[in-house]
């Protein structure tokens, strides 16, 4: 599931380009029923997501202290916004991979001919004795080598 962390990314960017800043929480709250993936996103993943878009120059972040306990408030750099303009790209072209494999599903195809059972091969005791009260059959078919005694293979 890592990977599917990973469009957390678009996201926080997006969101910080439509708000111009925010806090985490605001963030984690403000971002849940937008999964793209359907996983809801949970706070760990978002303020890794946060601290590595930081450190690649596509958000700044600021202390800010008032009214309750300090809080961190995000804002996209222009680094940000060419890496969100990225990321629309990938998502475009992930979105007309997925509708055409949709679609692959989707086309009504014959159902393919299905192979003819084969039956495996029974195994017999041949050479000493009987078998079950009752000589082995012969007849053709391979033969194993045994501890005392060959096994046959018959279709």
């Amino acid at each position: 599931m890592n990977s599917l962390n990973r469009f957390v990314e678009p996201l926080l960017l997006f969101t910080l380009r439509e708000r111009g800043s925010a806090h985490g929480y605001e963030l984690l709250t403000g971002l849940q029923g937008h999964e793209l993936t359907g996983v809801p996103i949970d706070g760990p993943a978002l303020y890794r997501t946060l601290r590595v878009l930081e450190r690649n120059g596509h958000v700044t972040s600021a202390w800010q202290t008032g009214r309750g306990p300090a809080r961190r408030a995000y804002r996209l750099t222009a680094k940000g916004n060419r890496h969100l303009l990225e990321w629309r790209g990938v998502l475009a072209a992930l979105q007309a991979s997925l509708a055409g494999f949709v679609a692959a599903i989707d086309a009504e195809r014959p159902e393919p001919p299905s192979p003819a059972p084969r039956s495996a091969p029974r195994r017999v005791a041949v050479g000493r004795g009987t078998t079950a009260g009752r000589r082995a059959p012969t007849g053709s078919g391979r033969t194993r080598a045994g501890q005392g005694s060959a096994v046959r293979e018959t279709p």
